[in-house]
């Protein structure tokens, strides 16, 4: 009897708390954030919106709107890096490597100060040309491992230097991009390396 009498009264308690919510609360309409959120994707916002969610500005770095991510901008700028088909620098490379280096130690202390390191994964990426013809073999292993070994060159060129980037708390990813670069996009203006802070999340 006394089993029964607690089982009805959390039926009841259940039943009250079912009514009251229906009362007193009210429906949430998530397609609304859903539109907002299709709408800054296609560039259709405006006004406050438009401000609380443009991207923000990391110096030494551009925002690619096409893959959602930072590149840094001084290998956007340089001059190939590497010999033709080589994961040899060229005699110039070693300035503009160590030149950035020191710019990207600068962004990393900064968002370290912050304690945003971990809103980010920091990307190394080597190519070995940033646009694809059939002219190549799409997924030729070749293609990868040596850009993958044009990457890793120049994290060895930059703990030559003394720049060590696993002196910081962020996730370092030495990659390959094979013909690929960047998003991957078809983009002659963008060099055989790259360096990336992806938002996580």
């Amino acid at each position: 009897m006394r089993q029964a009498l607690i089982a009805g009264v959390f039926v009841i308690g259940g039943i009250l708390l079912v009514m009251a919510m229906l009362l007193f609360l009210q429906p949430v309409d998530f397609t609304k954030n859903n539109n907002l959120a299709k709408g800054i994707a296609a560039g259709n916002t405006n006004g406050a919106a438009n401000e609380l969610l443009e991207p923000e500005k990391i110096e030494h770095f551009m925002y690619m709107d096409s893959c959602e991510k930072y590149v840094m901008e001084d290998f956007v700028k340089a001059d190939d890096l590497f010999e033709k088909n080589k994961e040899d620098l060229k005699p110039r490379a070693s300035t503009v490597i160590y030149e950035a280096g020191k710019k990207l130690t600068l962004v990393l202390k900064q968002l370290e100060e912050e304690g945003r390191l971990g809103d980010f994964t920091l990307v190394l990426e080597g190519n070995l040309a940033n646009e694809w013809t059939e002219d190549f073999e799409l997924n030729n292993t070749w293609a990868y491992r040596l850009s993958y070994e044009r990457a890793l060159i120049v994290y060895k060129a930059l703990l030559k230097e003394e720049i060590d980037l696993r002196n910081y708390d962020i996730e370092l990813v030495i990659s390959g991009g094979g013909y690929y670069g960047l998003c991957p996009i078809k983009d002659e203006e963008a060099k055989r390396f790259s360096v990336q802070l992806i938002p996580n999340g």
